[in-house]
């Protein structure tokens, strides 16, 4: 009886313990939401740096193998660090094609990455038309999909070619799959039989696709030369969102303009932030007022922000990868 008792007594806190987490984190997203509103609209926020990288970071994720830190494509390598301290993992400065552990791996471009366990990460090798995997124990590379250096093309099934893949994520509707900007299509990538299937055809309108981010109901947002596109996950429909010609304008979501888009994140299901590569800025895409705003990052009429190619949230933390660094701002609440 007493065993039983406490059993219960444990069930309790725990949903107690779940209820708390989950009123703290909509909590956290209300304020952020509010900081963004607020941010545009007035005076900077302050930037700090949070390391300093060799080339450029096209890709960052929360580290799952070291709680704590960020791991990252530096150009032609992976790295991990938490401002202060940071690890190689694999790669070097020097690009090619070579299988091996650490700084003797090769790489030609690791434009996007997936953390799909703890210790094993699905690499996206725009150079060489691949994806590898990357042991976090051993930190050693490995082929997986894709025939690596002289193979590239477009075709699925289970010996499928890709052609300049970019990034990755994992399908939040089939955790069996992921899902991958290529050339001009989005392509399913099934984890454990490697076979390539296609989530949108190829399409002119996704010619050159670069990033692309997943809401909770399955679709995607996607940037595409100078433009932001929705695909429909049930009707696999293609929906222009914003941007058009290259340049810099802030409006309605379709007469605004961006130079070169890359990253996404998404915040809340309204308001997605967009890596302005070209302009030097991060725009604040708010879906339900249709209106486009920046930042505030920068004092008025400068720029301070090195060509961003990557965003990442954590808690009340933004973080944004970009040409030789990680930056990051808080919001205080």
């Amino acid at each position: 009886m007493e065993h039983k008792a406490r059993l219960f007594t444990s069930k309790i806190i725990g949903v107690g313990y779940e209820i708390h987490k989950t009123i703290l984190l909509q909590l956290m997203l209300v304020c952020l939401l509010l900081c963004l509103t607020y941010e545009s609209n007035t005076s900077p926020t302050r930037l700090s740096n949070f390391t300093i990288v060799d080339d450029n970071v096209y890709h960052m994720e929360m580290d799952q193998f070291k709680p704590g830190f960020i791991v990252y494509s530096d150009e032609n390598s992976l790295k991990t660090s938490r401002g202060f301290e940071t690890y190689d993992i694999v790669g070097s400065r020097t690009n090619g094609y070579r299988e091996g552990i650490g700084g003797q791996a090769k790489f030609n471009g690791i434009y996007g990455f997936v953390q799909i366990l703890a210790d094993l990460i699905v690499v996206v090798d725009n150079g060489n038309d691949c994806l590898r995997q990357v042991d976090r124990t051993t930190r050693r590379s490995m082929a997986y999909i894709g025939r690596c250096v002289k193979y590239g093309g477009f075709v699925d099934g289970k010996d499928g070619r890709f052609n300049y893949p970019w990034s990755i994520i994992r399908n939040k509707k089939n955790r069996d799959q992921l899902l991958l900007a290529d050339t001009y299509a989005v392509r399913i990538v099934n984890i454990h039989t490697q076979e390539i299937l296609p989530f949108v055809k190829s399409s002119d309108k996704l010619m050159g696709i670069r990033y692309l981010v997943q809401d909770d109901v399955g679709d995607l947002f996607v940037t595409v030369g100078n433009q932001i596109f929705k695909i429909s996950y049930a009707l696999r429909s293609i929906t222009h969102i914003a941007g058009g010609r290259s340049g810099y304008e802030d409006a309605t979501l379709r007469s605004s303009r961006f130079s070169q888009p890359r990253g996404l994140l998404l915040v809340g299901k309204d308001t997605l932030l967009v890596a302005d590569h070209s302009n030097r800025e991060v725009r604040v895409l708010n879906l339900r007022t249709d209106n486009v705003k920046k930042l505030r990052l920068c004092p008025r009429g400068s720029l301070c922000l090195q060509f961003p190619t990557c965003l990442l949230m954590n808690g009340s933390s933004l973080y944004i990868g970009q040409k030789r660094s990680i930056v990051w701002t808080d919001c205080e609440w």
